[in-house]
């Protein structure tokens, strides 16, 4: 095990590669139901129930390599460790016990430095998500949104579209596609026009047929051979979408902890995250606005004042922009109102804040609500 693990973080891009071939080849061939307790190891996880006895006389250091070949040195082990993630996650017999690991790490390879691996692990994640709508134990799910062509109350009957923030970074509706589908019948049985546009998995136009494939390499995995990855980013589908939505809740209280960290370096990862969380979440944050409104309000209140780090500012910018095209304008207005409120207890920093957080809320929804008039 020692051994193995050592190849991981070897100086060598193709020892690293080539311990990732070995560690999976462990995982199909061991006793499947404990690799879990190898997922575990990898990304440092400790029952806080089972100390060893160790521990009580010196320091453990455990090491996650799982955070540590996201952010690999070498483009080319990082691209393979997001492929071998999803390869995990399609070919493991109990890749249900390792989701709840693998799935943050996926997410994270969205806001890659390398804009090559951020656009192939989104077109892995919608792989990803069709599985999930094949799956028999999430058909009835997928089904009844699909069959009443329902919708999120941000797309206008599906008529809005809001591009995906790559990287963590939203740049508005200035290039997106829309995806279309079969519009089912209202609540009243009547169907809809043709040109409002549910809930569906088809793209508007075409995204072209000289898309790009995943570079064909002696050590690439047979399920994502010829796998096309096309520039144009839409919205991600219902599968991944849902897919996504239910690992969410698992770190997404402990994330705001890290959006507000004095670190930039911290600050800036946790915010990519947060931003590509509600991508996929949208409408379903409205749970969490008041948490994320408090993290943008200590942000621009606080830290970012003595932060001249752009690249934190554009992606809190763009939580607070995506926030607003999502939720309902009356969620984000109840956060933001004590502003207004000469009664308020808030500091002066504080209303300057949320004032600018509300600026950002109004700037999301007019442009969700263009795109819906276009």
């Amino acid at each position: 095990g020692r051994s193995l693990m050592s190849c991981l973080v070897h100086q060598h891009a193709k020892l690293r590669i080539a311990g990732l071939r070995a560690m999976t080849a462990v995982l199909l061939t061991g006793q499947w139901k404990h690799s879990h307790e190898v997922v575990q190891h990898m990304v440092a996880w400790q029952d806080p129930n089972s100390v060893p006895i160790k521990a009580f006389y010196e320091t453990v250091t455990r090491v996650n390599y799982f955070s540590s070949l996201d952010f690999d040195r070498h483009p080319a082990v990082r691209r393979f460790w997001y492929e071998t993630l999803v390869h995990w996650l399609i070919a493991l017999p109990d890749k249900v016990d390792h989701e709840p690991h693998i799935f943050p790490h996926l997410l994270t390879g969205l806001a890659d430095e390398n804009d090559e691996i951020s656009l192939e692990l989104f077109w892995l994640i919608e792989k990803l998500g069709e599985n999930y709508e094949l799956d028999p134990e999430h058909e009835k799910e997928i089904r009844d949104q699909k069959q009443y062509g329902w919708d999120q109350g941000w797309t206008y009957s599906g008529r809005a579209h809001i591009p995906f923030p790559l990287g963590g970074v939203w740049n508005g509706c200035g290039s997106s596609v829309r995806r279309l589908g079969r519009a089912g019948p209202d609540f009243v049985g009547q169907l809809s026009d043709a040109s409002m546009y549910q809930a569906g998995d088809d793209i508007e136009g075409e995204l072209g047929d000289d898309a790009p494939t995943v570079p064909s390499r002696d050590y690439e995995w047979p399920e994502l051979v010829g796998l096309k990855i096309p520039r144009v980013v839409p919205r991600p589908r219902l599968g991944a979408r849902c897919w996504v939505g239910t690992h969410v809740r698992r770190y997404i209280l402990a994330l705001f902890n890290d959006v507000v960290d004095f670190r930039d370096c911290t600050a800036l990862n946790a915010g990519k995250l947060l931003a590509i969380s509600l991508a996929y979440h949208e409408e379903r944050g409205t749970e969490w606005v008041q948490q994320i409104t408090s993290c943008l309000v200590k942000f621009y209140a606080g830290r970012a004042r003595a932060s001249g780090n752009r690249d934190v500012f554009e992606v809190f910018d763009s939580v607070g922009q995506l926030c607003g095209a999502f939720m309902d304008p009356a969620s984000c207005w109840q956060q933001t109102q004590p502003a207004f409120d000469p009664s308020s207890p808030l500091q002066y920093d504080q209303r300057i804040a949320l004032l600018r957080v509300l600026a950002l809320n109004i700037q999301g929804s007019i442009e969700a609500l263009g795109s819906a008039m276009a």
